[in-house]
């Protein structure tokens, strides 16, 4: 993936405006879109919704204790989906000590003084370089990683490279077969292997990096969450999306606005997922970390609220 130079977003481009887009998880989410969706949900998986996000209203400083009594197992699915809407109304714990700002404009507000800008001492070649070798070394650790991505502890990986003769890792993961007992075998990672390697297999990481040169391509500067949304809906599977992906695209097709959907049935809303999809906006933006911030935002704000969208600001500023 080369990145045509018209869209490299250098310093003396101005920042996007602050109120093109907010992330409106501060407000309650909009009754008729939860009414809506609770329809198309059975009362378990309502039930399951409700309970993770008693647990992510607590973690985003709201007093939730206590609110464990509004899951009746019998309740009407409406009954539910009302009091999905009631938990957004606790009040917050007094002893919360974060600030959690919202706004594109409240974000900047918050952060310290410092530099906004450096200037890349880089040629057009070695640029190129160095923008190239993002993109590589993206793909890269997708492969890299894939073998081993849904065991998750680092102390299960090491055993299974030591099985493998390959502990400390210094290439691909290799295959062992048979595989051995007590160790998943990713179906997607096939392709992946040590010597089994001719190419990247899909993987969403690297399907959003296109999709977001797609949208630069498209709309530069004027990149807007709606757009994003947009090109969810024609260029990405559903079944390509996972947590706050999936909750969101579920949101967009049953008619929520895409400043909303991220705030509706969605208490993975400050998961990993928008910090996936920020290396993008660093690698268009060398040397302005600021821009390449922004412009994650606008994305981000789809699915996610705070650290969800935060950390893909922080990763596109330092890529930037």
């Amino acid at each position: 993936m080369l990145i045509p130079a018209a869209l490299l977003m250098k310093r003396h481009h101005a920042l996007l405006p602050e109120t093109a887009v907010t992330c409106h998880h501060t407000l309650l989410p909009e009754t008729a879109g939860v009414m809506a969706l609770q329809s198309q949900m059975d009362r378990e998986d309502l039930g399951n919704l409700l309970r993770a996000e008693i647990q992510q209203l607590h973690q985003e400083g709201l007093a939730t204790s206590g609110t464990e009594n509004v899951l009746d197992p019998a309740a009407r699915p409406e009954t539910l989906a009302e009091q999905y809407l009631r938990l957004f109304a606790a009040p917050r714990r007094q002893d919360f000590p974060f600030v959690e700002p919202h706004t594109l404009a409240e974000i900047r507000r918050a952060r310290p003084a410092g530099p906004r800008a450096i200037v890349p001492d880089l040629d057009a070649a070695s640029l190129h370089d160095r923008i190239l070798g993002g993109w590589l070394g993206r793909v890269a650790g997708c492969v890299l990683g894939k073998p081993v991505e849904p065991w998750g502890e680092q102390e299960t990986i090491g055993r299974y490279l030591k099985l493998a003769g390959s502990y400390p890792l210094a290439d691909y993961i290799p295959r062992l077969d048979p595989f051995p007992t007590g160790f998943f075998l990713n179906p997607g990672a096939a392709g992946c292997f040590r010597g089994e390697i001719h190419g990247a297999p899909p993987d969403d990481d690297t399907d959003y990096t296109v999709l977001g040169l797609h949208l630069l391509e498209a709309h530069g500067l004027a990149l807007r969450t709606a757009d994003v949304a947009a090109a969810w809906l024609h260029h990405l599977a559903y079944t390509r999306t996972w947590t706050a992906e999936r909750a969101t695209y579920r949101n967009l097709v049953l008619g929520v606005p895409p400043e909303q959907a991220a705030g509706v049935l969605n208490p993975e809303r400050e998961y990993i997922g928008a910090r996936i999809r920020a290396d993008i906006y660093g690698l268009v933006c060398p040397g302005n970390p600021e821009l390449a911030a922004d412009l994650a935002y606008r994305d981000a704000a789809l699915s996610h609220t705070k650290n969800g969208v935060y950390s893909a600001m922080f990763l596109a500023a330092c890529i930037a």
